[in-house]
């Protein structure tokens, strides 16, 4: 499987192209911005998107997603229960001081349990709200890969204060829905890690720091240690004990 992680627009998001490398289809998630780099990285491969898919509807995550849609003709997907954080679009630029994006329309809803193919590769919805009502996260079936958007970060987890947000859903939906998958799980988030530029010795323990905000202990959080690499990918670690040792290993394709 092809993957890229291209870390675009002025916060970092980390929109991910994955696709079949014999049919050289491809899906796109959260084109934050830069829609010409994006191109040009599908380019670089001739990648055909089959879908453009969103973890939430916030600004930083879709600033790119019209010029995408009009350049591929690939059909647009949101949950639905972002509808009105996606119809916010020029009051969350006002707020952040960056442009208003070009409209876009959403061609389809996205739902828990769907499942997105793309060449011989698929991979499952999970519904995890509480950064937004509508965060989903990616579950790249057969890769143990997950894209979990801005639920989990770099040594924590998404925000709760903006609109929609609340603390309670998204530690359900770390405890119910992430704790869930088996075996050691990448982990691509949201953004770029802020620690990027001082990535951890190979092997050395890591110990995740959880906001209270989020209802959650550090060493529930600690199930799930999200440690910096390259290029904004993060290795997560089921950890029973609560400390892990586990390699950084650079983003392949970034």
């Amino acid at each position: 499987m092809i993957r890229k992680v291209l870390s675009v627009g002025p916060l970092q998001c980390n929109c991910v192209i994955l696709a079949d490398e014999a049919t050289r289809e491809a899906v796109v998630v959260d084109p934050g911005d830069d829609a010409d780099r994006i191109l040009m990285a599908l380019a670089a491969d001739r990648l055909r998107v089959a879908a453009i898919l969103h973890t939430h509807a916030h600004i930083d995550h879709m600033g790119a997603t019209a010029k995408l849609a009009q350049a591929t003709g690939a059909p647009t997907y949101l949950h639905a229960d972002d509808s009105l954080l996606h119809h916010l679009m020029p009051q969350q630029a006002r707020m952040i001081g960056l442009a208003n994006p070009e409209p876009v329309r959403i061609d389809r809803a996205l739902g828990d349990g769907d499942v997105i193919k793309f060449g011989s590769h698929s991979m499952s919805v999970l519904h995890t709200p509480g950064h937004s009502p509508g965060s989903v996260s990616f579950v790249v079936d057969g890769e143990r890969l997950c894209l979990s958007g801005d639920t989990l970060f770099d040594g924590g987890v998404g925000r709760t204060d903006l609109w929609g947000g609340d603390s309670a859903a998204l530690a359900n939906s770390i405890r119910a829905r992430l704790y869930g998958l088996a075996g050691d799980v990448e982990v691509i988030p949201g953004a770029r890690s802020r620690n990027h530029h001082r990535p951890r010795a190979p092997h050395q323990p890591v110990r995740a720091r959880m906001p209270a905000s989020a209802g959650m202990t550090t060493a529930e959080i600690a199930r799930f240690c999200v440690i910096p690499a390259h290029e904004g990918v993060a290795k997560v670690v089921c950890v029973r004990s609560g400390r892990a040792q586990v390699v950084v290993e650079p983003a392949r394709g970034a």
